[in-house]
């Protein structure tokens, strides 16, 4: 993947980023980023650094986050989400069905 980061950088350079109002953690270092330089730096080493997924979902959990959705098929990190942190809630959109079950139960305040 790191022959096509040249590429990517030139993509995601021309993508309008303004100031996140909740910083996300990146995959790539396990830390909160807000600014655009910092997000779009990410986003080009994401292409070819190892994923720190696990490291990213602790951070979460460490700091209070309980409720999480995995958006798309499969339920990989769903099962892993629930792996390290047993009492989060872990709401999957694998199915249309899903999918709407998801939405009804976060416009009602799941978490809050």
């Amino acid at each position: 993947m790191e022959r096509i980061a040249p590429q990517w950088q030139e993509i995601v350079e021309k993508v309008r980023l303004a100031p996140v109002a909740v910083p996300y953690v990146a995959n790539v270092n396990a830390e909160y980023l807000s600014e655009p330089a910092t997000i779009r730096a990410a986003l080009v080493r994401q292409v070819s650094s190892p994923v720190l997924w696990e490291q990213s979902m602790r951070k979460l959990v460490d700091d209070g986050f309980q409720l999480f959705v995995e958006v798309g098929p499969g339920q990989v990190l769903s099962g892993l989400a629930r792996r390290i942190s047993p009492q989060a809630k872990v709401l999957s959109t694998d199915t249309y069905e899903q999918l709407l079950a998801t939405i009804e139960e976060l416009e009602g305040g799941v978490g809050n």
